[in-house]
């Protein structure tokens, strides 16, 4: 085991640019191992974190509907480090990582600049309503405009047994969007209606493209070829 942990802490502390740990390769006998390497890597980079036992959230409380994604993790000085088994609370607008069924690994925002998980990529920006600095799903971004799709949890009446408890409200994953263009920032709803309001000028273009190429607009991908289109037929 201290073999294990001494192989862990070289070959985070051997890169100054890009360090890769590998948790998904460590069982639950080693979890301590990974929890001493993990907090090795922040400390590197200037990270703090915590590690603590799972609350007690569903699925929806998550992004991503499992932890087997890895995370490529942008420091504000440029640095760079990968992480296994990741994920984005949406309750605290957090990364974490899962070391074991017990311990998970929370990453401290302040020094992050950017997240790319699975491909997707979460960006820090200042936000008004929270008087804080929290993390957005980058969808698309040009030299005109930026779209952009916030998460959080929405809390509605309802019985839901979880272990041995049960509660009266029921959370869900909630998503808005909006595209800021111009230092101006405007929310839409991801249907063809939604579009046609942040693309007003290239509207009828837009609701051509959209029946061409039978696009249902149901998914970001679909936003995604429908806002590169407007760039297209702008240019």
């Amino acid at each position: 085991m201290r073999v294990l942990l001494i192989l862990l802490l070289s070959l985070l502390l051997s890169s100054n640019v890009n360090a890769q740990l590998d948790i998904e390769s460590l069982d639950g006998r080693k979890t301590r191992d990974a929890e001493l390497a993990i907090q090795a890597l922040s400390s590197q980079w200037g990270t703090s974190s915590s590690i603590s036992a799972p609350l007690e959230l569903g699925p929806e409380a998550f992004v991503f509907e499992n932890w087997e994604s890895k995370g490529e993790f942008n420091l504000l000085n440029g640095t760079k480090f990968n992480v296994q088994n990741v994920n984005f609370d949406v309750a605290t607008n957090q990364f974490q990582s899962r070391i074991s069924d017990l311990n998970y690994f929370t990453f401290d925002s302040e020094k992050l600049s950017k997240v790319d998980i699975a491909g997707r990529i979460f960006i820090k920006k200042f936000s008004i309503a929270n008087n804080g600095y929290r993390f957005y799903e980058l969808l698309v971004q040009t030299d005109i405009f930026s779209i952009y799709k916030d998460f959080s949890i929405k809390l509605e009446p309802g019985r839901v047994r979880s272990g041995v408890t049960d509660s009266e409200v029921r959370q869900s994953l909630k998503t808005t969007y909006y595209m800021e263009r111009e230092n101006s920032k405007v929310n839409f709803r991801p249907s063809l209606k939604g579009l046609t309001k942040i693309f007003d000028d290239k509207k009828d273009e837009i609701k051509q493209f959209v029946k061409s190429q039978e696009i249902k607009v149901r998914t970001d991908e679909d936003i995604k070829r429908i806002a590169l289109h407007y760039i297209q037929i702008t240019k």
